[in-house]
């Protein structure tokens, strides 16, 4: 079932309000809302609503309501769809880059879903089935900076420098020198 426009914009509003306080929203903190000309007692009847699908839950009776992973979903999805319109000519990430590396794409995509949320956004990669370790390689930098490079069997490679508070031994990696 489609959310009515109110819905979403109590749905909003309640996510909104939720995130900033860390509280359960009340009813009546929707309906005071400048520029919102609903009563309580609808916003309660739209709570009831959201609550069924899914949207929304509370922690108990006498509680405001608090978003769920759904309702979390449905708000971040309504304003994606908002910036898509007013940001497609500015697109935040340039997607020559994303093809060399994934580390670097998944940074640009986070950094990118943050400034449309101005909310902390987290980008996972989907894990690799069946992919195995295929090459480690240690290079030595400096003498207590050592970068690792692993190679996995379907041809990603990741990069880690670890930095040591004292001196490695030389022998320690493969390029001695």
């Amino acid at each position: 079932m489609a959310l009515t426009q109110r819905q979403k914009t109590i749905l909003r509003l309640a996510t909104e309000r939720y995130i900033s306080s860390g509280v359960p929203v009340s009813s009546k903190a929707i309906a005071a809302t400048a520029g919102f000309k609903v009563s309580s007692s609808t916003v309660r009847n739209e709570f009831a609503v959201l609550e069924e699908l899914g949207y929304l839950t509370h922690p108990h009776t006498s509680a405001g309501r608090i978003p769920t992973d759904l309702g979390y979903r449905e708000t971040v999805d309504s304003i994606m769809a908002c910036q898509t319109g007013r940001e497609a000519a500015t697109a935040p990430v340039q997607l020559e880059e994303l093809a060399t590396e994934v580390d670097a794409a998944m940074k640009q995509t986070s950094e990118a879903m943050a400034r449309a949320t101005n909310l902390l956004a987290l980008v996972v990669a989907p894990r690799v089935s069946g992919a195995r370790l295929r090459h480690v390689e240690l290079l030595m930098l400096q003498p207590s900076i050592l970068l690792v490079v692993f190679i996995v069997s379907t041809g990603r490679v990741t990069k880690e420098m670890i930095e040591y508070p004292v001196p490695l031994d030389p022998g320690m990696s493969g390029n001695e020198g």
